[in-house]
């Protein structure tokens, strides 16, 4: 067993979706996809539902996200640079039933629900909220129907 055999794998500095495929019911990235969630000692878990059109505006989070889509539709947007290695243009990417997605702390981000979603949300470490990064500080819900 080699030096580096010790040591767990560290989570990824950038952003990582993993499209679920039909022959991939537990997809794995680099044998290191299992071992990416669930990180620290304290953490927060919760299954969330937003109805389509809901915006998150501009944000971080202090600690780590990870998002297991259920059902549904979301785009995840992110600023240029922002997103670790040379990264030079906004990034976005399309998550859809079945996806894991993985977003490091502290990177800046928008997301949109493009349909009604419903995913499995575990924040690695205790959830303390959106920090906004833009002059909207709240989510945008769509109007209700009447």
């Amino acid at each position: 067993m080699s030096s580096s055999d010790n040591h767990p794998p560290q989570p990824p500095t950038a952003p990582l979706l993993v499209k679920h495929t039909a022959a991939s019911a537990y997809p794995d990235v680099d044998g290191h996809l299992r071992e990416l969630p669930l990180r620290n000692d304290a953490r927060s878990m919760s299954l969330v539902f937003f109805p389509a059109g809901t915006v998150e505006p501009w944000h971080h989070h202090s600690n780590s996200d990870n998002m297991y889509v259920v059902d549904g539709t979301i785009r995840v947007e992110t600023k240029p640079g922002s997103s670790g290695g040379d990264q030079q243009q906004q990034q976005q990417y399309e998550l859809s039933k079945g996806d894991f997605f993985y977003m490091p702390a502290n990177v800046p981000h928008q997301v949109t629900y493009v349909s009604d979603t419903t995913f499995l949300y575990v924040n690695d470490g205790v959830f303390d909220g959106p920090h906004w990064d833009s002059e909207v500080k709240e989510t945008i819900y769509p109007p209700s129907k009447p």
